[in-house]
């Protein structure tokens, strides 16, 4: 969560040398995780000032140091050392020389916030019905149950992510009734390797009729446990095995042991589908022993769970989650058949080279 706490203009008299000094009292709700001071500025000589914000603890961090800047409208900030944000702000203003004057027009405090918990900020992009919308929210909900830690908010070129911005785009795939999305993170955090966006494509000849029989939540939701990272070999390779194989298999700890739990009979990891093209084999769970589940790579008519082997896997990757946040699931029989939409392949995982941030 971004906060910015700002205080009006300070005038800075041209007659003589001065010290001026303003106050800005902040409060924060959660623990911040970064901190910027920046004032911006009117003045006719900037080798004239000395400006400095104090935090409450008197650390202090310099904004300006009489540094020569061409015209008079001038905008400086700097990165505060994380120490007391609560509190009451100085903002001191050194006007060595006089002659000139000015004013500070604005000045504050911007402090990032952890968020409280897990949720995606959604950006759709072209043109969606309301109707549209709300079924690619409730769609994304379910993902926002299951995780329950908040992330590390991270800057973005255009702008802050406290958890997961996910792009929901409609264009041209491949026409009715083939790959019904594609999904990729396209930036990942530098620390925890977790992603922090995500961008959802889904064909927009498809769109409208999975909307008509309420399917698009399901394939949005699908796409999404793929934008958080879900079953991509890249982010974490040290959890997969046998990829390109008849057998590939996903060993995190405890997605494998939901996967017991259910009486799976591989005793290496949890099966992955072997099958398909580039963007539905390694990268799904295998739909021979999976059938309905929302991870596998096709689309089912009926049900499509979210099941507790997939939010165990998003504990593998590093989140924390809640499992009985998890669909009612029990592993199929192997003669027990799926009722598979005709023709109709969940996804491509796109696979960009996410920016890491």
């Amino acid at each position: 969560m971004l906060a910015n706490f700002s205080a009006p203009e300070l005038r800075i008299p041209a007659d003589v040398p001065r010290r001026l000094t303003a106050q800005l009292d902040v409060e924060v709700q959660t623990e911040p995780t970064r901190v910027r001071a920046w004032a911006d500025v009117e003045h006719t000589d900037t080798t004239d000032l000395m400006i400095v914000a104090i935090a409450p603890d008197g650390t202090e961090t310099v904004l300006h140091d009489r540094e020569h800047l061409n015209g008079t409208r001038h905008s400086f900030s700097a990165e505060v050392v994380l120490g007391q944000v609560d509190g009451r702000w100085t903002l001191r203003v050194d006007d060595v020389r006089g002659g000139d004057g000015g004013k500070v027009s604005v000045w504050g405090v911007e402090v990032v916030e952890r968020a409280r918990r897990f949720g995606f900020d959604v950006v759709f992009e072209g043109e969606w019905s309301s109707g549209q919308r709300e079924a690619c929210i409730r769609g994304l909900s379910g993902w926002e149950r299951a995780i329950t830690g908040a992330l590390e908010p991270v800057e973005l070129p255009d702008g802050w992510v406290e958890n997961h911005r996910v792009v929901l785009r409609a264009e041209h795939i491949d026409g009715p009734g083939g790959t019904l999305g594609m999904s990729g993170p396209t930036a990942i955090r530098w620390s925890s390797k977790l992603p922090a966006e995500s961008v959802q494509t889904l064909d927009v000849a498809d769109r409208d009729a999975l909307h008509d029989r309420g399917q698009l939540g399901v394939v949005v939701r699908h796409e999404a446990g793929h934008g958080l990272g879900l079953y991509l070999p890249g982010l974490q390779p040290s959890l997969f095995e046998g990829l390109d194989t008849t057998a590939p298999l996903f060993v995190g700890a405890q997605a494998f042991g939901e996967y017991g739990k259910l009486g799976g009979i591989d005793f290496r990891g949890v099966p992955l589908e072997p099958g398909g093209g580039p963007g539905t084999r390694n990268v799904h769970l295998a739909e021979s022993v999976f059938r309905t589940a929302l991870l596998s790579g096709w689309l089912n008519s009926g049900a499509n769970p979210l099941t507790r082997i997939s939010i165990a896997a998003l504990a593998d990757y590093g989140y924390e989650v809640d499992l009985d946040a998890a669909d009612p699931y029990t592993l199929p029989g192997l003669a027990e058949p799926s009722l598979r939409v005709m023709g109709a392949r969940s996804c491509d995982v796109e696979r960009p080279t996410p920016e890491v941030v």
